[in-house]
Parts: C-alpha cells; structure tokens; sequence
C-alpha cells in the first residue's frame, strides 16, 4: 500500500511539474507581430501572438525544450530555453526574410500567406523597391512588376494590363486599396493618379497576374492590382518629402501616424504640381477646298493652359484595438487636372475630384466592412470637340472663349457605389475554408455625355429647342450580389489544392 501511495505521489509530482511561458513577438523595429506561431519543438504545445503580441504557452513540463517562433515574412525563430518552477518570460524578435519566397502576400486568398504558396500567378512589389523607384504614382510603379505591360501617357497617367492586347483605354485590370474596390464608379475605369493614395503610405503593391473572379467578383477576370496601404500601429512617425524634376514638377508629401492607448492613426497629405510635354495637336478643315489646310483654317487643341498638371491627395483613417478585434475607418479625398483617353478619344480631365470612405470590423476568423466611392468629371471635356466648337465659332457673330468652348462639351460624370462585404475563415486540421459575401450597387451618372442614361444629347438638344422630344433614357442603378468560397489543403507536404467557386445574383 506504501509503495502504491509512493508511486502516485511521484506521478502526480510529475505531472504538476509544469509551468506557463509568457512573452511577446517583435518585429527588428520593435513593432509587435499579432498571428504569430510559438510551439515547443517536437510536441503539440503551441499557440499564437494576440493584437498585442502577447503569447502564453501552458503547462510546459519541467525541463529543457526548443521554443520556435514563425511569422510569414519573417526568418524563423529557434532558442534552446531551461523551464523550472515559475512563469517563464521570454521576448522574441523576429527578423524580416531576405528570401522572395517568404514574401507575405494576402490578395490571392484574402489571407496572409507565403507568396509561394498562394494559389494563383501573384508579384509582389514591396516597399523597399517602391522608395527607390522615382515614380510619380503608382501606375508607373507597375513597371517593377514581372508579367505587367504599361501604357504610360504623361508624367502622371498610366494605364497597366497582365492578359491581353495592352492599350491607353481598356478596363480589363482592376485596381483596389487595400481590398476595396478603387475603380471609377461610372466609367468603370482605373482612376490612377487620381486616386487619393500618397507613395510614402504604400507597404506594398501585389498583383494578380490573370483570373480572380471568384474571390473578386465578376469583373476581375484579367487580373487586378492590390495597393496595401500601411497600418499606424507598425509604421510610426511623421516623414515629409520635397521632389523636384523635369517638366517643372514640384511635388510636396506629408506622413504622419501615431498610437494613443488602443487607438492608433495616420494622416497623408500630398500636393503635385507638374507640365506636360509639348504637343502639336491642331483642329482645322479644309476651308477654301484646295487641298491644304492653312494656318488661318485651324486652331490649336493643346495650349500652354492645356499643359499644366496637378493633384491634391488627403486620406486619413483611424484604427481601434479591442484586443478580440479591430474596428476601423478611413476618408480619402482627391483633386486633380491631368490628361487620358477613352472611347471619345483624347481628354483633357479638368477638376476631377473623388472620394471615398469606409468602416470595417476584423477579427481573427471574421471580417466585415462597408465603404463607398464618389467622382465627379469637373470641367474635363473631349480635347478636339472643344477645339473645334471654338473654332467654328470664330466665324460668326459671337465667337466662343476658350472657357465657353469647354462649357458647350463637358463630359459629365457624378457616379457613386457602395459595397459591403462580409467573409469568414476556419481551418480545420489542414483544410483552410475561405467564404464570404459581396454586395455592389452603383449608380453611374453622365447625364447622356458618354452613358446611355437619363439626359439629352446635342443631337436630342436640337429636337428639344424645336419642341420635337423631351430628356431621354432612365437612371442606371446596377446590384452586383455574390457569393463565394475557397478550400485549399496540403497533400502529402509536397502538392498543395486549392477550389473556389463564386455565384453571382
């Protein structure tokens, strides 16, 4: 009976020989890293970093044990640590990876993830690379990219594609910010320098090089482009830049992010001041029927006036910690003048204004956020109509002004579209299931000057002042509404599987 008592007393001793170890993940900079790994080597204790980088690994018995640590992006961490009585405390300091394979990318599933291991052809453009490169917005910056042909047309405009015939109009490659959708809402094209995104706010640049529909919706089946923008918490401090170059560019930045507590925020200011190559571009006709046009039967399309290129960008957000989960919100604001092309041809963009805004709610295992996007064209207008109008004008009684010209051919654009979307993730042994919900509705508004919606043409103006018709068309309001789904596992730690699928309503 002695030795009964004797042997439990020693194997409970054993088992109560346990302790915790406790302890935070930091990045070289002393950032903390939140969805970290931290296991004991060869047993089935581990856990992960909270928000706040903190860890604990429970009933670690008594004794000497390998502690490993890994973070995507990141070289992994192993130390050799001596456990004994009492809470054990250790902090790691992960450093960033130098191999292109542990490259963290989240725009392929949704998910952070090596970019070896992610599902579909994806570059990686990172922010290294983005400093150096003296790009004036991101649409040059693609130029990095392997697989992405750019069309660039100015200091400031460029347009990018991954599949296909590459020209200055298409709208086959859709751009996002930081998972939102960032094309215009009414001519579904890629807003470029538009966009209110300043470089020094920009982590990283990935794109999709091809298919994506089922994640991204419908229209995202040439690839997309994926501007990840950096979060305050791990990017503190204020940073100011001053750019000069050709073309009499003068270019002012402004960063700044702060942390308060749980609540962290930033704020970009960028201004962009720049002139256009010289053109010869001239609108005439044949006046006299002798086969030449002469000086006197045309008139300029690209003045000194018509040169000039600017942009204001503003976007702020605001970022809250509950340590269980995230909220979020952010408001971005942009100005600009510029040139680009579309199917009326050669634009000179004038006042060109958007913005856009959005709140979301992250947590480890769900994610949902609600945002929108506005334009509004200003005074932009079709370069070779304008030129022509004021032309012809000159021959009669009252000839039109430059700004008049560009009054009688205005192309119209106050568009919005709202979206909301919602997505879980669960992981249940090897098999990751990705699934979630998407709603876009927009409202494009041309008044007719390049959409068939509710307004009148020139032509339908005539009939009108004649008492002939009224406006015609209706408004155009478009609900996109999808459903969808991601499931990839690991087979025999050498093929990785990956389905999806998307039903769209």
């Amino acid at each position: 009976m002695r030795n009964y008592i004797f042997l439990s007393l020693l194997i409970f001793s054993i088992i109560c020989a346990q302790t915790s170890v406790i302890g935070k993940l930091y990045d070289e900079d002393g950032n903390v890293l939140p969805g970290g790994n931290i296991v004991l080597e060869n047993s089935d204790i581990g856990t992960h970093s909270l928000r706040d980088g903190s860890f604990i690994l429970p009933r670690v018995p008594y004794g000497t044990h390998y502690l490993i640590a890994s973070y995507i992006g990141y070289e992994d961490f192993r130390k050799k640590v001596k456990v004994s009585a009492g809470t054990e405390y250790i902090n790691i300091v992960l450093r960033r990876s130098r191999l292109p394979g542990d490259e963290v990318v989240v725009s392929a599933s949704k998910q952070a993830e090596k970019i070896i291991d992610a599902p579909v052809t994806i570059a990686n453009i990172r922010e290294e690379q983005i400093m150096k490169n003296s790009a004036v917005n991101f649409s040059h910056l693609l130029k990095i990219a392997k697989g992405v042909d750019v069309y660039e047309m100015g200091i400031a405009k460029a347009e990018a594609n991954s599949r296909g015939f590459m020209s200055a109009y298409h709208s086959r490659f859709i751009m996002m910010n930081d998972g939102m959708n960032a094309m215009l809402p009414g001519a579904g094209l890629s807003p470029g320098s538009v966009w209110p995104i300043s470089k020094e706010d920009i982590d990283r640049i990935e794109v999709i090089l091809g298919p994506s529909s089922a994640l991204y919706g419908p229209n995202a089946h040439n690839g997309l482009v994926n501007i990840i923008t950096k979060h305050p918490r791990y990017s503190k401090g204020g940073t100011a830049v001053l750019g000069v170059g050709s073309n009499s560019i003068l270019t002012e930045r402004f960063r700044y992010a702060g942390q308060l507590g749980g609540l962290s925020y930033k704020i970009n200011l960028e201004n962009f001041n720049g002139t256009e190559w010289d053109q010869e571009k001239y609108f005439g006709f044949d006046m006299d029927g002798d086969g030449e046009v002469l000086l006197n039967e045309k008139i300029e399309a690209y003045t000194d006036e018509d040169r000039k290129v600017n942009f204001l960008h503003l976007n702020s957000a605001l970022y809250f910690d509950f340590n269980f989960a995230e909220v979020a919100s952010g408001y971005g604001y942009s100005n600009s003048d510029s040139w680009g092309t579309s199917n009326l041809g050669l634009i000179r963009f004038l006042d060109v204004g958007m913005n856009n805004s959005w709140i979301q709610l992250t947590h480890d295992r769900f994610f949902a956020r609600f945002y929108n996007v506005n334009s509004k064209s200003g005074r932009s207008h079709q370069v070779f109509s304008r030129a022509g109008t004021q032309f012809l004008s000159s021959f009669t009684e009252y000839p039109l002004s430059y700004d008049e010209a560009i009054d009688e051919n205005l192309v119209i654009d106050n568009s919005g579209m709202t979206s909301f979307e919602i997505q879980s993730n669960v992981k249940i042994s090897d098999v990751h299931v990705i699934f979630g919900m998407d709603i876009q509705n927009y409202k494009p508004n041309s008044q007719r000057t390049y959409l068939y919606d509710r307004g009148v043409n020139d032509l339908e103006t005539v009939l009108i002042d004649n008492g002939l018709d009224t406006k015609r068309g209706k408004e155009i309001n478009i609900s996109q509404r999808g459903l969808y789904g991601q499931v990839q596992t690991e087979a025999f730690d050498i093929l990785n599987f990956t389905a999806a699928f998307r039903f769209d309503f």
